[in-house]
């Protein structure tokens, strides 16, 4: 039983799928952007809360959120002014900020797509003319660089969602906002060199 003989395949329109896979990735910016803050807060869970509404909004969603810790993905074309909202929401106590080039990691990876979909049209016409002997070898190289041509488009997929969408990891710090307790020192250093005492008893006396 000949498996691959039993598939009609329509020569044209596996050509299409393969330009229309390797086709769309160039002209955007091909780039892993990936930041890092430290956050001091009053209320983690509020401001995680706030956070997460805002990703949704711009159709960014978190993926991980433990009580000091969030990660989200938001779309790279807003992620600079979303790390910004994100410091305006406590005290920004670190922050790091990187970017990544991947073009060239994707070029190589739709060049090789390319390549392999050529090769394997190729296969199938040969197949139309192996002999009953051949055909077995022929179909197990079929087999061999359809599972390498399905590796190549995962990897594509994860590098155009690396490109896609920036990665967010947001630390939380608690933040005491305690009010500072009066010790009895004036903001005016000259005020606190004098006897408040004296200064009293002596305004008493000249205002009797």
């Amino acid at each position: 039983m000949i498996f691959f003989r039993t598939i009609n395949i329509s020569m044209s329109v596996l050509f299409c799928l393969m330009v229309a896979c390797s086709s769309n990735a160039f002209g955007e910016e091909q780039s892993a952007i990936v930041s890092r803050l430290v956050l001091k807060v009053t209320d983690r869970d509020q401001v995680a809360e706030l956070i997460i509404q805002q990703a949704g909004e711009v159709e960014g969603w978190f993926f991980s959120r433990t009580d000091e810790e969030l990660q989200l993905k938001v779309p790279a074309s807003i992620a600079k002014s979303f790390i910004d909202f994100v410091g305006q929401q406590g005290i920004v106590a670190d922050r790091s900020y990187s970017s990544s080039y991947l073009g060239d990691r994707l070029s190589q990876r739709l060049a090789s797509l390319k390549s392999r979909e050529s090769l394997l049209i190729n296969y199938f016409e040969v197949l139309k003319k192996a002999k009953q002997s051949s055909v077995l070898a022929v179909e197990q190289e079929v087999v061999a660089l359809t599972e390498e041509i399905e590796k190549l488009k995962g990897e594509i997929r994860y590098l155009r969602h690396e490109i896609k969408y920036a990665r967010i990891n947001i630390t939380f710090q608690f933040r005491n906002r305690t009010a500072p307790v009066a010790d009895g020192n004036s903001s005016f250093p000259w005020l606190n060199t004098m006897n408040l005492t004296d200064l009293v008893r002596d305004f008493k006396n000249v205002h009797k």
